[in-house]
């Protein structure tokens, strides 16, 4: 997701959906705006605690301010994560996490941090970090049991009005007393006010501590990880690599501070309408509004008319087909007042096919967590 500056006829904030986004490789590519994690293995199936072997015998704590922190108190460094169990990328990043973890975590040459970051799920993005606080409240260092569980469930199955009673079973947790923990647990205001205020835009957002210092973003061979997961083997070059040194720069005017996605009626206003388009001037909006692309096509647009977004808004986009979602965009923050705003998905043709199936799909911008409109369109 990413803001952009165009000539005319005006500032447009772009929602960029990619089927299959360019990758940070191992040579170290300048991230896009849109960067997804490297896909590795996914899980099958959903893991018992039994199976959970991969933090035994390490040192869960929390931090001061109450962060979840994995690993030696004494490593040099912590690799500090921003994520959302509901986030697509995130889920498919998981398995780098873990590989990160078992060699260097595991080894004492780093820590592992987790901050909540929900943002893209208006219903479950908050109560998923809330389950996973409340386990650990429950049974001290079950939170990262309950942080494998959730993402496991997130990419095998989705969540809905079963996962918290699927939580307490798996984790063997008393399910009443997790309802009851559920509303107050508010780690996750604590992480994003901090993801805010270190420059996190989108899940996952990975940085680097040294020692005690504040969390910066990783830079290795000059490139900076600002977006996106880094595989890992950039985790363990930068953790190899002595602290950069940095030059000074102007402290920037801090960006409205934005609560996390819990639905806001009010927002629904701000688009009134969306259409499909398959010829899209990129620095406006619809030319030709359709409802049918071929699979061939090389990109398919989905756009707004003009609209005013103040500073502070939040918007972020979900695609689905028969009801399922399909693929969620990362969250985008306004950080000025926008207008002529055109919102769109644009699909790669030569890797789409392997995404998007023959069918019906359905587009749906929200606005500060609320539905604020969605257009249906077909791939034949």
């Amino acid at each position: 997701v990413s803001l952009a500056q165009d000539s005319e006829p005006g500032p447009v904030i772009n929602l960029i959906l990619s089927a299959a986004s360019a990758l940070n490789d191992a040579g170290g590519n300048e991230p896009v705006a849109q960067v997804d994690p490297p896909v590795e293995a996914q899980p099958t199936e959903m893991r018992t605690p039994d199976d959970i072997v991969l933090y035994n015998g390490m040192i869960a704590e929390r931090t001061a301010d109450g962060g979840f922190i994995l690993g030696d108190p004494n490593a040099p460094v912590t690799i500090v994560a921003f994520e959302d169990f509901t986030c697509p990328h995130c889920q498919r990043y998981e398995p780098t996490v873990d590989q990160f973890i078992q060699q260097y975590v595991a080894t004492g040459q780093a820590r592992f941090e987790y901050r909540f970051f929900p943002i893209v799920d208006p219903t479950y993005a908050v109560l998923t970090t809330q389950l996973a606080e409340c386990s650990d409240d429950q049974r001290p260092g079950a939170f990262w049991e309950a942080h494998a569980l959730l993402f496991d469930i997130g990419t095998a199955t989705g969540f809905d009005g079963t996962t918290a009673r699927l939580v307490a079973d798996q984790l063997g947790l008393n399910y009443n007393d997790l309802l009851q923990c559920a509303p107050n647990a508010d780690q996750y205001v604590t992480d994003y006010a901090l993801g805010q205020s270190l420059g996190i835009q989108g899940t996952p957002g990975v940085m680097i501590r040294y020692g005690d210092a504040a969390p910066q973003f990783i830079v290795v061979d000059g490139t900076i990880y600002d977006r996106g997961g880094p595989a890992v083997n950039i985790l363990g070059a930068a953790i190899a690599a002595p602290p950069p040194v940095l030059e000074p720069t102007l402290v920037p005017t801090v960006a409205p501070v934005v609560t996390p996605v819990k639905g806001d009626a009010t927002s629904a206003s701000i688009f009134e309408t969306l259409v499909a388009a398959s010829g899209v001037d990129t620095s406006g909006c619809a030319l030709n509004p359709t409802t049918t692309f071929p699979r061939s096509t090389s990109v398919v647009y989905i756009v707004t008319p003009s609209s005013d977004v103040p500073a502070g808004t939040t918007l972020f986009a979900r695609l689905s087909r028969d009801g399922s979602p399909v693929e969620d965009t990362d969250q985008l923050t306004a950080q000025q007042d926008y207008n002529d705003v055109c919102v769109w998905f644009a699909f790669d043709a030569e890797t789409a096919a392997e995404v998007l199936e023959s069918g019906s799909y359905n587009a749906e911008v929200f606005v500060n967590g609320a539905s604020a409109g969605s257009v249906t369109f077909d791939i034949q």
